[in-house]
C-alpha cells in the first residue's frame, strides 16, 4: 500500500558521531581468557604493507555494520547509551546519548572502544539494567563462542580517572559449554542475571548469572521449542531447515526476541522463529507458555511450512506494557505486501498468559512510502502516549535510502484510522553551493568551502576520505601537509585543477576560470555525497518512550526525529497540507515570494543580498518608507523580471495584491513571534549531545526562515511599487512600514544565528561544561570544536523535566524560539565578544560588531576587541567614547560576571570616570600601549575631584604608572612632572621613581637634561643616588658614565669640591683599568688620565686656596672581581691642589718615559747573562 499524498508532520535532525575532543576516545583492549584487560595505545590496529584504497579505509573505519541505542529503566544519568559494532565487528564502541541531564551531574562525554581479538558474532550484543546496581552490563558473544559481560559504572562514561582502577574488573569472560558444535543466531538479555542464546537447531541456551561465584560464571541450561525426538531427527534430516551460510537453520530457530514483564514479577520471552510462528515463553523454565501464528493464520500445518521467515529479518517482534498484567503485542509479517497484526496479552496468576488478537477481519497491510519503488521493512518501534494514544514508528529501506512512517491513534481504532499515516521529512543535503556570478566579490571557492565545512554536515574522515580520492582521480598523489588544516588541503587540490588563460582578445578569460573552478568543486562535492550516502545506511530505529523521541541509528550517524511546529507544517506541506483560511492565505504569500524570487537571475540575487547586508547592519535615520525606496532603488532587481512573472504575483495575491492584508501578514509572523517554548524554568540542561542537536535544528530553522523572510522583503518592495493609481498603493491597505521593520528585525537575528552556528573554535576542554576530568591527557587533547552558539549559549538551553517529556517537541519549540526576535532567550552580541576576546579570538569578536548596537557597553566590548588586535588607535577612540556610559553607577555590569572581568576590573566600572579611566591604563598596560597609557593616566587624573572615592589612592596610582610610561617612551619631561607631583600623593614612591629616573636618564645619555631638570626638595637625594652609582661602578670605560654625570650635577649647583672628589675617583678606577697607558689622538701626552686631572686641577682652581682640598678614599689592593665589593676598610686622606698637580706631573713623567723608552732597573729585576 502507498503513502500517498500523506503530511509532513515530523522532521528529521542528523547527528553526527565524530568526537568533538580526541581527549573523550579511550580505547581498551579485551583481554583473552586468563588474560587482564588494558587500555589501548591506538583506535585500530596497523594494517599491512600493502596500499589500502581510501574507500575501504573508511568503510572499516567509520561505517557500523550493527548499532542501536537502549534506554535504562532503573537509573538516570546517563539513561540512553549507543553501541556500534566496527572494524569487521572487533570493536565495540558505546557512549552515551542522552540530550539532558540534571544540573548536578557531570556530562558523560567519553566514548570507551572495546577492541576484540576475536570478530563479535552477528546479532549477539544486549544490554541490561540490573535494579540494585547503577551500571550497565553490556553481554558480547564473539565467534570463539566466548561470552564477555562488562559492568559499566556511569563514572567511566564521564573521567578516564576512573577507568585505570577498575580496569581489570571491567569485563569477564565465559565460554559456555552448550555452545560446542552449535551456531549462536541471536544473543537477548532477559535481565541483568539471565541471557539466552538462540541457537541454529531452535534451542536455547539459557545462561543464569551466579552472583558471588568466580567460577562458574554462569549455570547453563539448554530448551527446544521441539520435542526430544525432533531434535535428534534434525541432526539427520535437511528438510525443515533453512539455509544460512554454512549452517542449516531449523524452522524453530529464533530469528527475534522480546522481553518484557507485563507489570509483574514475573518475566516473558516473546519469539518470533523461522516458522512463521510467535511464541511465549518462560524464561525461568525454558517452557513455551503460548505459540500462535503471527498473523493468526492457523491454517493446515503442512501448508503453512511452505512459507518460512528469512533468517536476516530480525525485527519482527516488539512488546508494549500498559499495565495491570496486560499488553501490546505488535508483530510484522513479510508475508505478501507486508502485514502487521496487534495481540491482546494477559499475564494470569499462575504464570500463562493469554493472547487473542484485536482484530479478526480486518488485514492491516503495511504502507510503504511509495509503490514506484521497492521497500523493505528494516525496524518498526510502538510506544503508549498519556492519553492512551498508540504509536507505530516504521522505518522503510530501500537500499541506502530510508523514510520512517508514524501512526498514532487508540487501539480500537487501528481499523479505521490505519491508513492516517504520517511522514518524517528526511534529512537533505544541498544540491549545489550558491552559485557565484561576475558581480560576486567573492570566487566560488567560498561557498564550496561554507557548503563543505559546516559544522555538523560532514564529517572530517567524509572529507578526507574524498579528498584523497580526488587525489587520486586526477594524479597528483597525495599533497595534503599536515600543516595544512583540511579546509586549505581541499583548496590547494580542488582549485590546482582550474587554470587562469587569456580569452581570444588576449585578455585573462575571468569568466572561463570561474566557471572551470565551479565545475571542479562540483564533482568533488559529487564524491562527499556519495560516501555522505555510505553514512546514511540505517541499521536501526529506537523509540525512547519516556522522552517521547524516536532515533534513527544510521552507520555513522544517528537522526533525532522531532515533531513540526505550525511553521514547519506550512512550509513543507504547502498547499498539500489541511490548512484554515487564515492559513491558507499565509501560505499563498509565502509560496507566491519564493516562487518569484526563485525566478530571478543570480546576479540580482546577489545584488538584493548587498543591498539587505547594508539595511541589516548599518546605523540610519531615514523613516521606514525612505528605506523601501531606498531598498528598491539599489536593488533595482525590477531590471530582471519577466512580465510572465509579475502576471503570475497578481494571478495569485489578486489584482493590486487585494489578497495581501495586515492579517495575513500578522498571521505569518505570529507563526514565528509567538514561540510556544516552555516557560518553565530549564532545571537540565541540555548534554553535549543535546547541544550538538540543538544547533542542527536552529541551522536547519534559521536556512527555512532566511528563505521564507528574505522572499517576502523582496516581494513587499515590489508590491509596493507595482501600482498605477496611488489609492491602488499597497500602503494604502497595508502598513508596509511596520512589516518591512519586522522582517528587517527577523532577518537581522536569524543573521545572527547563522553566525553562532556556522563558526567553530577550539575550546579548552576544562573552560567548558563539556569538562572531563583527567590528567593524562596530552596538552594537543585538551581543547575540543564546538561552533559559538554551543559554547556561549548552551548554558541558557534546558528542559523543565525528564520524565514524560516530549523531547521532540521540546526541542522544536526551543529551537523555534531562539530565532524569534523577541525570544526569552537573549543573545547579548557584547557578552559574546567578551568570551571570544577570553579565548583569544579577538578576530571572531570582530566579525560580530555588525551586529552591535551604540549602547555604552557594546562601544565598551569593540573598543576592548580592537585593543585585542592592537589597534591601539581605533580602541582608545571607542573606550573614549564609552566612557560617560561605562562610568554611572547604572553601567552594564551586572552583565559581566567574574568568567569574562577580574574582580578588580569589575571594581573600577560603574564607579565613577576616574576609575574607568584608571581601569582604560590598566588594558593599554597589559598591551605596553605606553602612549596611551599617559594619556588615560591623565584623564584619570584630570578627574579626580574632593568628592571622588579613593581619590588619593588612584592619584597615586595613575601618577605612578604615567611616570612609568614616561620612562618606557623615554618621554622625560613627563616623567619629571610626575615625579614632582607624587611628593603629595606619595612620598615614600616618589623617591623609589627618583632613582629610577636618574638611572634610566643617565643610561641613555641623556645626563645634559637631567642636570638641567629643576628637583625642588630633592637635589641632595639626586646627589645621594648618583654618588652610589659611582660607588658602585667599577667599569668607568663602557659602563654606564655616572662620574660624568654626578660631575655635570656638583659643577651645575657649584659644588666644585664634591665634582673633584668625583674626578679623583674615576682617576684611580681608570688607574686600576689600565686606560693610562692608551694614548688619544690629540697628543703624546693625552690619556684619560690625564684629561681627569686637568679637569680636576680647573674644578679646585675654581674655590679658595684654603678649600682647595678633597677626601680621597683609595681602593684597597684586592678587589672581589669586577663587584662594588671592596675587601677591607678604605683609606682616606686628604689632597691638596699641590698634591694633584704633582700627581700630574708624576704621570706626565711617566708618560714622556715610554714614550723615550727610558725605563730605570729596580731591585729584584731579572737580567740575562
Amino acid at each position: 500500500m502507498d503513502a500517498g499524498d500523506l503530511q509532513f508532520a515530523f522532521v528529521e535532525t542528523r547527528l553526527n558521531l565524530e568526537p568533538s575532543s580526541l581527549a573523550n576516545v579511550v580505547n581498551i583492549r579485551v583481554a583473552s581468557a586468563n588474560q587482564s584487560n588494558s587500555i589501548a595505545s591506538a583506535f585500530s590496529r596497523r594494517s599491512d604493507n600493502r596500499e589500502t584504497e581510501a574507500e575501504t579505509v573508511f568503510d572499516h573505519k567509520n561505517l557500523a555494520k550493527a548499532a542501536s541505542i537502549y534506554h535504562r529503566k532503573h537509573h538516570e544519568t546517563p539513561r540512553g547509551f549507543l553501541w556500534r559494532l566496527l572494524e569487521n565487528n572487533t570493536i565495540l564502541s558505546i557512549r552515551a546519548v542522552d540530550i539532558a541531564q540534571s544540573g548536578g551531574a557531570a556530562d558523560a562525554t567519553l566514548i570507551i572502544n572495546f577492541i576484540f581479538n576475536t570478530p563479535i558474532a552477528p546479532n549477539c550484543v544486549a544490554l541490561a539494567d540490573p535494579e540494585d546496581l547503577d551500571a550497565l552490563l553490556v553481554f558480547v558473544l564473539d565467534q570463539a563462542n566466548c561470552l564477555h559481560t562488562f559492568s559499566l559504572r556511569p563514572d567511566i562514561f564521564r573521567r578516564k580517572s576512573s577507568l585505570e582502577p577498575a580496569i581489570d574488573d571491567l569485563c569477564r569472560s565465559y565460554t559456555p559449554s552448550g555452545l560446542s558444535g552449535k551456531l549462536a543466531h541471536r544473543l537477548t538479555a532477559v535481565n541483568a542475571d539471565q541471557v539466552l542464546i538462540a541457537l541454529h537447531d531452535g534451542g536455547l541456551l539459557r545462561l543464569d548469572r551466579n552472583r558471588g561465584h568466580d567460577h562458574p560464571y554462569f549455570t547453563e541450561s539448554m530448551t527446544n521449542a521441539q520435542s526430544w525426538n525432533y531434535g535428534v531427527r534434525s541432526l539427520f534430516s535437511r528438510a525443515n531447515t533453512v539455509k544460512f551460510g554454512k549452517w542449516n537453520l531449523d524452522y524453530s530457530t529464533v530469528i527475534d526476541a522480546q522481553t518484557s514483564n507485563l507489570d509483574t514479577e514475573q518475566d516473558y520471552l516473546f519469539t518470533i522463529s523461522l516458522d512463521h510462528r510467535m511464541r511465549v515463553w518462560d524464561p525461568k523454565t525454558g517452557t513455551i507458555i503460548q505459540a500462535v501464528d503471527m498473523l493468526n493464520d492457523e491454517s493446515d500445518a503442512q501448508e503453512a511450512k511452505k512459507w518460512t521467515l528469512d533468517p536476516t529479518h530480525t525485527n519482527l517482534v516488539r512488546v508494549l506494557n500498559v499495565g495491570g498484567g496486560r499488553g501490546v503485542v505488535t508483530v510484522y509479517s513479510p508475508k505478501g505486501m507486508g502485514q502487521f497484526n496487534f495481540w491482546k496479552v494477559t499475564a494470569l496468576e499462575d504464570g500463562s498468559v493469554v493472547m487473542k488478537p484485536f482484530f479478526t477481519d480486518f488485514v492491516f497491510e503495511a504502507v510503504s512510502p511509495s509503490v514506484s519503488d521497492s521497500w523493505t521493512m528494516a525496524d518498526f518501534a510502538i510506544g503508549l502516549q498519556e492519553n492512551d494514544s498508540f504509536d507505530i514508528w516504521v522505518l522503510w529501506k530501500n537500499n541506502t535510502t530510508y523514510r520512517v512512517m508514524h501512526h498514532s491513534s487508540q487501539v480500537a481504532a487501528l481499523s479505521a484510522t490505519w491508513n492516517n499515516w504520517e511522514l518524517v521529512r528526511s534529512y537533505s543535503l544541498p544540491t549545489t553551493a550558491t552559485r557565484s556570478g561576475p558581480c560576486d566579490p567573492a570566487d566560488p571557492t567560498e561557498g564550496w568551502l561554507q557548503l563543505l565545512m559546516r559544522p555538523g554536515r560532514f564529517t572530517r574522515a567524509t572529507l578526507e576520505t574524498a579528498l584523497a580520492i580526488y587525489e587520486r582521480s586526477i594524479g597528483t598523489g597525495l599533497v595534503q601537509q599536515r600543516s595544512k588544516n583540511l579546509a586549505e588541503s581541499i583548496c590547494s587540490v580542488v582549485s590546482s585543477t582550474a587554470a587562469l588563460e587569456r580569452n581570444t582578445s588576449g585578455g585573462m578569460d575571468y569568466e572561463q576560470f570561474r566557471t572551470a573552478t565551479d565545475t571542479h568543486w562540483k564533482r568533488f562535492y559529487r564524491l562527499v555525497t556519495e560516501l555522505d550516502k555510505q553514512r546514511g545506511d540505517a541499521l536501526s530505529l529506537v523509540y525512547d518512550s519516556r522522552c517521547d523521541m524516536p532515533w534513527i541509528v544510521c552507520a555513522d550517524y544517528i537522526s533525532a526525529i522531532r515533531e513540526c511546529n505550525g511553521f514547519e507544517r506550512l512550509y513543507w506541506n504547502g498547499t498539500n497540507s489541511s490548512l484554515t483560511s487564515d492559513d491558507a492565505e499565509a501560505m499563498n504569500l509565502l509560496g507566491t515570494a519564493m516562487d518569484f524570487v526563485g525566478s530571478f537571475p543570480e546576479n540580482f540575487l546577489q545584488t538584493c543580498n548587498a543591498v539587505l547586508r547594508s539595511e541589516l547592519y548599518e546605523e540610519t535615520t531615514k523613516s521606514e518608507m525612505d528605506r523601501i525606496q531606498y531598498f528598491y532603488e539599489k536593488a533595482a532587481f525590477w531590471r530582471g523580471i519577466a512580465e510572465d512573472d509579475c502576471a503570475l504575483v497578481v494571478e495569485k495575491l489578486g489584482q493590486n495584491f487585494t489578497n495581501v492584508t495586515n492579517e495575513v501578514y500578522n498571521n505569518i509572523f505570529a507563526h514565528i513571534l509567538s514561540s510556544k517554548a516552555s516557560e518553565a524554568p530549564a532545571r537540565f540542561p541540555l548534554t553535549s549531545i543535546g547541544r550538538k542537536l540543538m544547533v542542527n535544528i536552529v541551522q536547519d530553522n534559521v536556512d527555512m526562515f532566511w528563505i521564507i523572510f528574505f522572499t517576502q522583503l523582496i516581494l513587499l518592495v515590489h508590491m509596493e511599487f507595482e501600482w498605477e493609481d496611488e489609492e491602488d498603493a499597497l500602503h494604502q491597505r497595508v502598513t508596509i512600514g511596520s512589516v518591512y521593520s519586522q522582517t528587517i528585525d527577523i532577518l537581522r537575528r536569524l543573521a545572527l544565528l547563522k553566525w553562532l552556528t556556522q563558526t567553530e573554535m577550539n575550546v579548552s576542554v576544562h573552560g567548558s561544561s563539556e569538562r572531563v576530568e583527567d590528567d593524562s591527557r596530552k596538552p594537543g587533547e585538551e581543547i575540543h570544536l564546538a561552533t559559538n552558539l554551543e559554547a556561549y549559549l548552551s548554558k541558557d538551553l534546558g528542559v523543565s523535566t525528564l520524565n514524560h517529556e516530549p523531547m521532540g517537541l521540546s526541542l522544536t519549540e526551543m529551537a523555534a524560539s531562539l530565532c524569534a526576535p523577541d525570544s526569552t532567550v537573549t543573545i547579548s552580541v557584547p557578552l559574546v565578544q567578551m568570551h571570544l576576546i577570553k579565548d583569544d579570538r579577538p578576530d571572531m569578536a570582530l566579525e560580530l560588531a555588525s551586529f552591535s548596537d551604540q549602547e555604552p557597553f557594546s562601544v565598551y566590548v569593540l573598543g576592548r576587541t580592537h585593543l585585542a588586535l592592537r589597534d591601539f588607535t581605533t580602541a582608545a577612540s571607542l573606550l573614549r567614547k564609552a566612557a560617560v556610559g561605562m562610568s554611572s553607577e547604572n553601567a552594564e555590569i551586572v552583565h559581566m560576571n567574574a568568567n569574562l572581568l577580574a574582580d578588580a576590573e569589575a571594581s573600577l566600572l560603574g564607579h565613577g570616570i576616574a576609575k574607568y579611566y584608571n581601569h582604560l591604563v590598566t588594558l593599554f598596560e597589559k598591551h605596553k600601549a605606553y602612549s596611551y597609557v599617559l594619556e588615560f593616566a591623565q584623564l584619570a587624573i584630570s578627574m579626580i575631584f574632593p568628592t571622588t572615592a579613593d581619590g588619593a589612592q588612584i592619584r597615586s596610582e595613575m601618577l605612578s604608572r604615567q611616570f612609568n610610561a614616561s620612562l618606557v617612551l623615554s618621554r622625560f619631561d613627563a616623567a619629571h612632572s610626575a615625579l614632582l607631583a607624587l611628593r603629595e600623593a606619595n612620598p615614600a614612591l616618589q623617591k623609589a621613581c627618583l632613582a629610577r629616573l636618574v638611572e634610566r636618564m643617565s643610561e641613555t645619555c641623556h645626563s645634559s637634561e637631567l642636570v638641567s631638570l629643576p628637583f625642588p626638595g630633592l637635589t641632595a637625594a639626586v646627589d645621594d643616588v648618583l654618588s652610589a652609582k659611582c660607588r658602585s661602578t667599577l667599569d668607568v670605560v663602557s659602563g654606564p658614565a655616572y662620574h660624568q654625570v654626578l660631575y655635570a650635577w656638583r659643577i651645575r649647583h657649584n659644588d666644585y669640591r664634591g665634582a673633584a672628589s668625583v674626578l679623583l675617583d674615576r682617576i684611580h678606577k681608570l688607574q686600576r683599568g689600565g686606560e693610562g697607558d692608551r694614548f688619544l689622538a690629540e697628543g703624546v701626552t693625552d690619556t684619560p688620565i690625564t684629561r681627569q686631572y686637568l679637569l680636576l686641577i680647573n674644578a679646585l682652581s675654581c674655590v679658595d686656596r684654603k678649600q682647595a682640598w678633597i677626601f680621597s678614599e683609595e681602593l684597597p689592593a684586592s678587589l672581589d672581581g669586577r663587584t662594588a665589593v671592596v675587601v677591607g676598610e678604605p683609606k682616606r686622606k686628604v689632597v691638596t691642589l699641590a698634591d694633584v698637580r704633582k700627581q700630574y706631573q708624576l704621570e706626565l713623567d711617566r708618560i714622556a718615559a715610554i714614550q723615550s723608552n727610558d725605563f730605570g732597573f729596580e731591585e729584584g729585576d731579572v737580567m740575562e747573562p
